[in-house]
């Protein structure tokens, strides 16, 4: 079968530690069993990826237009059906592949999917929540922003099937794309965090770590909300919340940073940290994709602790594979209670199950198989 993937390519967005490139896993999986060519676009030749076969530079088919009236325009040829002169060469470029089926790996550029339609049966990836805005618009009131991203991802319902990483988001994609919805699971190195290796030299007798983007308001508020809670009930002996996070620190946080919380910046390596800690805590309430903190925890054997909104980015059962608490003061109960529990074990060898299942090697390859069977029987 003649596999076209068309991807595109930025600068700056670098994979975590310990997971895999969606894109990467994907084509690695198709190309032991089907001819795969891979269509690289690119603003510039610098920020293309190894894997590429085909690169094509155009600069307008990697963002959205600058100025109101290239927004207009833009606009225009996509309510009208019509291709720029830039979309137009795409085309010939996917048509010179011979495509037998494609897959579209362009997340926030659905509009792409029209360039290619009707060459071959295709596949759009879709990234979760795609789509859905925070901007509040005025009744009434005519947003260019708002009508142009309609536009755009009314484009993908061009594709024969849309991809989404996790069963939860098969009901948004369906509603936002009117198109069939198939789900191919993230993709994590097991064998990465399950490695033997050393514990974090300064790490102490119950730290309890949080690796996260701690930057971001719904992540933050809830995390000191639980320190103040464990404030009230009278802090633990010996527990230290340990907050690791790339992007830097709230400012909630940062009024909270003592000898009992500690901030650290970003880390070469988090498995240190994860093996020294007696848990690791999961805070957010409002969870959109698959929480990699969760599937971290499992994959390293860290028993998590977590809300019920993340949890179910990845299925988690409560007192199964993790511990849900519904609110700051019932995390921070759960957190004062590890030491007290006896079923820690049991919890993280659970995690580790579930994960294997539903995130690992064997799961990701026998759907994305799946999805090109189901493209080539139309």
């Amino acid at each position: 079968m003649r596999v076209t993937a068309l991807m595109v390519c930025r600068p700056g967005n670098p994979v975590a530690q310990g997971f895999v490139n969606r894109d990467r896993l994907l084509l690695e999986t198709l190309q032991p069993t089907h001819e795969v060519s891979v269509v690289g676009i690119a603003a510039d030749r610098r920020d293309l990826v190894d894997r590429i076969d085909v690169a094509v530079i155009e600069p307008d088919l990697c963002g959205r237009p600058d100025g109101r009236m290239a927004r207009l325009a833009r606009l225009a040829l996509l309510r009208t059906g019509r291709l720029s002169s830039a979309e137009r060469r795409l085309r010939g470029t996917i048509a010179a592949t011979e495509p037998e089926v494609i897959v579209v790996l362009a997340l926030w550029n659905a509009e792409l999917v029209r360039c290619v339609a009707g060459l071959a049966p295709l596949a759009f990836f879709a990234e979760e929540r795609l789509g859905r805005s925070r901007a509040h618009r005025r009744a009434g009131r005519f947003s260019l922003s708002q009508s142009l991203r309609r536009a755009e991802l009314a484009a993908a319902g061009a594709a024969s099937v849309i991809v989404v990483l996790r069963e939860q988001d098969v009901s948004w994609a369906s509603e936002r794309f009117s198109r069939p919805v198939m789900v191919i699971p993230h993709g994590i190195d097991i064998a990465y965090w399950a490695a033997d290796g050393p514990v974090d030299a300064s790490a102490g007798p119950a730290d309890v770590v949080v690796v996260a983007n701690l930057m971001m308001e719904r992540t933050a508020e809830p995390l000191a909300a639980i320190i103040d809670a464990l404030e009230e009930r009278g802090w633990p002996p010996d527990l230290r919340f340990r907050l690791v996070s790339a992007t830097g620190h709230h400012r909630i946080l940062l009024d909270r940073a003592g000898p009992k919380v500690e901030l650290i910046g970003p880390l070469l390596d988090p498995r240190p940290l994860y093996r020294s800690a007696v848990a690791t805590v999961v805070p957010a309430f409002e969870a959109n994709g698959v929480k990699n903190g969760i599937i971290q925890g499992w994959a390293i054997g860290c028993p998590v602790i977590t809300t019920p909104a993340s949890a179910a980015t990845v299925s988690g059962r409560n007192g199964v594979d993790v511990l849900i608490g519904s609110d700051p003061a019932e995390l921070a109960a759960l957190v004062d209670g590890l030491g007290r529990r006896d079923d820690l074990a049991s919890i993280v060898a659970a995690g580790h199950d579930h994960l294997d299942e539903r995130f690992g090697a064997a799961e990701h390859s026998a759907r994305a198989l799946e999805l090109i069977a189901r493209l080539a029987a139309g």
